[in-house]
């Protein structure tokens, strides 16, 4: 499958500027390119940014490991179990909160 020069310069320019990943890091996983920014990856940021700021769940949680986990899982485990605690996850997770970044550098 091709990806077009637009959505990695897009890709990029997130990963980059928002998530302060370093270029060398992002060609090692390359699986990300295939991931939606506007369906999966900013959404996802969005929940992770709401909880940390909450201090529901720990700093030191691994942006690649939430952005590579199956939907199902990533519903259970961030969105599902927060939503009466954090009714805004869920808005988060729908891409109706915008992601701002991380208040931290999170693990990669």
């Amino acid at each position: 499958m091709a990806v077009s020069e637009k959505k990695i310069k897009k890709f990029m320019g997130f990963f980059v500027t928002k998530l302060k990943m370093k270029p060398s890091l992002i060609s090692k996983k390359t699986f990300l390119i295939f991931f939606s920014l506007e369906k999966r990856i900013i959404p996802r940021c969005s929940v992770l940014q709401l909880l940390i700021s909450k201090r529901l769940i720990k700093e030191d949680t691994s942006i690649l490991r939430v952005l590579g986990i199956s939907e199902n899982r990533f519903v259970e485990k961030l969105v599902s179990k927060y939503q009466n605690e954090v009714p805004d996850v869920v808005r988060a997770h729908q891409g109706k909160i915008e992601f701002q970044g991380f208040p931290i550098d999170l693990k990669m």
